[in-house]
């Protein structure tokens, strides 16, 4: 019922959100960096239907440090900025580990991947390989993909 799609490359980052399967659609601003033609929210995650994150910022620009992820906590009607990852440019991929006792979420970019264990408050480095996109299974196993086929195995402890 619940659904999720966040903007770039305009004069806002925004998220539109339906709970009623497309029905109808509300919008909303975020924090997140939308200030250049190649910046706005990337990737979204939600680990359930009111706690998400999302992120981005300037893909345009892979040495900017911006304020690129913001967080909700009631559905995506409203975002606050979370705390912003240790590398430079935009977020491309987001995912939370299923199942593990804290809100746990991993973050991939040209520059690399970090972990977060508080909900996108900390972050700790995974790698610095470019990475694309990272999707977790139910039973916490990660896979982060990233340029030439990379293919990388990840497995946090839940």
């Amino acid at each position: 019922a619940f659904a999720w799609i966040g903007t770039g490359s305009g004069l806002a980052a925004r998220i539109y959100r339906t709970v009623n399967r497309g029905a109808t659609w509300t919008v909303v601003e975020t924090p997140v960096f939308h200030s250049a033609p190649s910046s706005g929210i990337a990737t979204l995650a939600f680990r359930d239907s009111v706690n998400g994150f999302a992120a981005g910022g300037n893909i345009g620009d892979p040495n900017s440090h911006t304020d690129n992820v913001a967080v909700t906590t009631d559905g995506g009607r409203t975002w606050r900025l979370a705390g912003r990852p240790s590398m430079s440019g935009a977020i491309y991929g987001s995912a939370y580990v299923p199942g593990a006792p804290t809100p746990t979420l991993v973050v991939v970019s040209p520059k690399g991947a970090e972990l977060s264990t508080d909900n996108g408050t900390t972050w700790t480095s995974l790698e610095t390989r470019a990475y694309w996109s990272v999707a977790f299974a139910a039973n916490g196993t990660g896979w982060m993909v990233g340029p030439g086929g990379r293919i990388t195995k990840i497995t946090v402890r839940r």
